[in-house]
């Protein structure tokens, strides 16, 4: 799998403490962050990347850095404000 400057997920969590992307963040405008930096991740990557990151009994060594607000939508989990 690649990765995505430091990984795709922290990514996200940077871009949102930067105001490059605003809470709640979706899968569009994940899509939409690695269009502006020219990233070619997988449509299942950044379709499992939030659930995945949200979810407590995904993988013991899968990143928490989202809560689910609502169905689609995410916020940074408190670890990584």
């Amino acid at each position: 799998m690649n990765k995505y400057g430091v990984g795709l997920g922290i990514e996200v969590v940077n871009a949102i403490k930067s105001g490059e992307l605003q809470e709640p963040v979706t899968t569009k405008s994940i899509r939409e962050l690695c269009e502006i930096r020219g990233w070619k991740p997988s449509d299942n990557f950044i379709n499992a990347l939030l659930p995945n990151s949200a979810a407590e009994k995904y993988s013991q060594t899968y990143k928490k850095y989202f809560e689910r607000v609502s169905k689609g939508e995410y916020c940074i989990a408190k670890d990584y404000r």
